[in-house]
């Protein structure tokens, strides 16, 4: 795992793609994948009660309680758009895939949608490195940073709108 949130990284691919350094397709393909294959990991870790190869080290004990303290911060086990809306916030996909595999979420429905947000936080993510290469005419390590911080911001507002809705029992279905 880089020391680095993964964020950043696909970020600054679609900055590297709006000036050419990197293909796009590529970029959005290495993210799609990369966020998946997260996704499938951290599901089957949970679903499958795995955890205990955490607890083997230090490091994964770290790993394993800070991942315990999202799942409380994140309430009850996700419903379905959970799957998809959370991974917009800081840590949220974490919680929400830990939580679809506790609650034991069906392999079909998981996979489809955890692909589908996949997806579209790949192209949001290299979009907004895109864009804020473009808008900045930073270099795209800066360009990524500015990213960042835009990107943070509007997982806030994600959380905000998600956690008015839990309070006033709309809930997420």
């Amino acid at each position: 795992m880089p020391p680095v949130p993964s964020e950043l990284f696909v970020i600054g691919s679609g900055a590297m793609s709006q000036l050419g350094s990197v293909a796009l397709l590529p970029s959005l393909l290495a993210a799609w994948l990369g966020c998946w294959a997260g996704d499938i990991g951290l599901y089957a870790l949970f679903r499958f009660q795995l955890t205990g190869l955490l607890d083997r080290a230090s490091w994964g004990q770290r790993i394993h309680r800070g991942i315990l303290r999202l799942l409380d911060k994140a309430g009850p086990a996700p419903g379905y758009a959970s799957l998809f809306v959370l991974r917009f916030v800081s840590g949220g996909r974490t919680a929400s895939m830990a939580a679809a595999g506790i609650a034991g979420i069906p392999w079909g429905p998981f996979l489809a949608l955890s692909g589908i947000g996949s997806a579209v936080w790949s192209v949001y993510m290299v979009g907004l490195g895109w864009f804020t290469g473009s808008a900045t005419g930073l270099p795209f390590w800066a360009s990524a940073v500015v990213g960042m911080g835009l990107g943070t911001l509007a997982g806030l507002i994600i959380a905000g709108i998600v956690a008015i809705r839990r309070r006033s029992g709309r809930g997420d279905g």
